[in-house]
């Protein structure tokens, strides 16, 4: 799932990353860097499109982070 995440940025999300499984941590970053690009309303899959995932990843991964991936919002 190739997204180009800014350098200054990842910094940040780097210290997330304990909080998240492998896979986990690629949609998230994925979903933080298209929330901060989206130019409307900040939903999921507005956030995937921003994020430049649409056509290359399917959206259900992103609806699917919120749903059943492992992570711990207590941790994050």
């Amino acid at each position: 799932m190739p997204v180009t995440v800014p350098p200054s940025l990842l910094i940040v999300l780097e210290v997330l990353r304990p909080c998240f499984t492998a896979p986990s941590y690629l949609t998230f970053s994925a979903l933080v860097t298209g929330a901060l690009s989206a130019g409307g309303a900040r939903t999921i899959t507005g956030m995937w499109q921003a994020a430049g995932l649409a056509g290359r990843a399917h959206w259900s991964r992103a609806h699917r982070f919120f749903s059943r991936a492992v992570w711990d919002l207590d941790q994050v």
